[in-house]
């Protein structure tokens, strides 16, 4: 009966190294610490992936890219520079570089705002035109016809790539750079001027908002917590403006229905100075450009000369 279980025994499933379980037919099993660690590795898998198409459909719900493009700057009396900006390997950006009359005060990158593309916010490229500057307009990509698909994850690379673009110019003025956002683009703007602190010396923001405060506002806040993961760590607006020394000029509507003028006004609290905010008064999202051009242009012409001390 010894000889028996001791048979048993040596045919039984057998440690082998690594934690491998060694059979006596020469199969091989996983031991049940491996299978479960196995286990707890496919689920990781499948909730990352559930994760990134969230993220993915969040994305899509919260940008409204336009492909029209039904404008170029030469319908504006500008004369521009149409160009592809590389972001990946296979994806690029479109561009136009709309150089300043005569010689340049300064070059701004322009970050436009959700809905809409490029040609919808040339009446700002055309503003900064008049004051004396170059500016740098793109879109994000999956918008207009810059390549790929929107997403808000990707917006950072987007203009990382823009910004990489107009300081490897030859015809913009070294020491003279700024960033301009408008609504969406005033995340990407800050970002991207905490990352510059050296080279970015103005900065303008119509439209802005602290993304968080702004969900929390709009949705139920179990819903919000649904859709927070659609918000990249870096364009925590509040975070960002608080960290940025550069000159900031803060534009918003009294009456915006898009972005609060509370949550404006919290942001423009949480900023590094210097700093100055202007309220247009009696007006919505994005409308002091089309209402108030002589105003708004006058207020940008003082905040340019206080900068550069003219």
């Amino acid at each position: 009966m010894a000889l028996v279980d001791a048979e048993t025994r040596s045919c039984g499933p057998r440690t082998g190294p690594g934690g491998l379980r060694l059979r006596a037919a020469g199969a091989v099993a996983w031991s049940p610490g491996r299978r479960r660690a196995l286990r707890c590795g496919a689920l990781l898998a499948a909730l990352g992936a559930l994760a990134l198409a969230w993220a993915g459909c969040v994305s899509r719900a919260f940008l409204y890219p336009d492909r029209d493009l039904d404008a170029t700057p030469a319908e504006y009396g500008m004369a521009y520079e149409d160009l592809r900006i590389p972001v990946t390997g296979r994806e690029s950006l479109h561009a136009w570089w709309v150089s300043a009359p005569g010689t340049a005060r300064a070059a701004f990158l322009l970050s436009h705002g959700n809905a809409g593309d490029v040609a919808d916010f040339l009446p700002w490229v055309r503003m900064l035109h008049e004051t004396g500057c170059s500016v740098l307009a793109y879109d994000y990509r999956g918008y207009g016809r810059s390549d790929g698909r929107p997403r808000t994850h990707g917006l950072m690379d987007d203009a990382r790539a823009a910004w990489t673009h107009l300081v490897s110019r030859p015809d913009a003025p070294a020491g003279r750079l700024g960033l301009y956002g408008v609504s969406l683009g005033t995340t990407v703007t800050l970002a991207l001027a905490r990352e510059q602190p050296e080279a970015v010396r103005a900065v303008v923001l119509e439209g802005a908002f602290i993304p968080r405060e702004e969900l929390y506002r709009k949705f139920p806040r179990p819903l919000a917590w649904l859709f927070l993961g659609a918000i990249p760590p870096d364009l925590d607006t509040r975070t960002q403006a608080a960290g940025l020394a550069a000159p900031k000029l803060f534009v918003h509507s009294e009456r915006d229905r898009v972005t609060s003028l509370e949550g404006a006004r919290a942001l423009y609290a949480a900023a590094a100075p210097p700093k100055e905010i202007w309220v247009v008064p009696g007006r919505d999202h994005m409308e002091p450009i089309h209402t108030d051009p002589e105003a708004y242009r006058a207020r940008l012409e003082r905040f340019l000369a206080e900068v550069w001390g003219e």
